[in-house]
Order: structure tokens, then sequence, then C-alpha cells
């Protein structure tokens, strides 16, 4: 999971009763879910809240206006994710 924050990137979990029939399927998604729940520097949507962001999206001019957005820029350069909030003159160094 930090891989994926360090390049911001999503986790995506299709689940189905079906697939979680094996003891150890279930516990791999059961402990998953529980070390994210622990974690506060992830935004835990359901598919209905990424669709309401979007829409939120659509009637604004610039992500900026958003409640709750964050300027600044993503850039990877050399095999490194650059993050820069605008309010800050250094980037932050990401590497994997």
């Amino acid at each position: 999971v930090d891989f994926i924050r360090d390049y911001c990137g999503m986790a995506l979990l299709n689940t189905h009763p079906d697939y979680l029939v094996s003891s150890r399927t279930r516990r791999v998604y059961v402990d998953f879910l529980g070390a994210m729940r622990a974690r506060a520097d992830y935004w835990h949507a359901l598919p209905g809240d990424v669709a309401g962001w979007w829409r939120a999206r659509a009637k604004v001019a610039t992500p900026a206006a958003l409640q709750g957005a964050v300027q600044g820029t993503v850039e990877l350069s050399q095999g490194r994710v650059l993050i820069a909030p605008a309010a800050e003159t250094a980037a932050t160094a990401l590497t994997g």
C-alpha cells in the first residue's frame, strides 16, 4: 500500500462472496481492510463518492474551487515522484 501511495496510485478492490470462499483469501481481504482502516493517508471512497466528486468537479471551472482542494504539482522525474503543494517552495521526493 505504501508503494501505491508513494506513486499517487489507487487500490481498487472488486469483491464478491464467491471470491472469498477460501479462508485464506478471506483472511487476506479482512487483514487488508483492517490495515487500511487504521491509516489516515488515503481516501476511502465508494463508487458513489467518486461519482459525486466528478459531478462536483463538472460544476466548477477549476479543481482548486472544490471544497478541500489542495493545489500543487505532481511530476515524475528520473524515477521519482515529486509532489509540491503550491504553498510550499520545496518539493517532497518519493522513491520506490
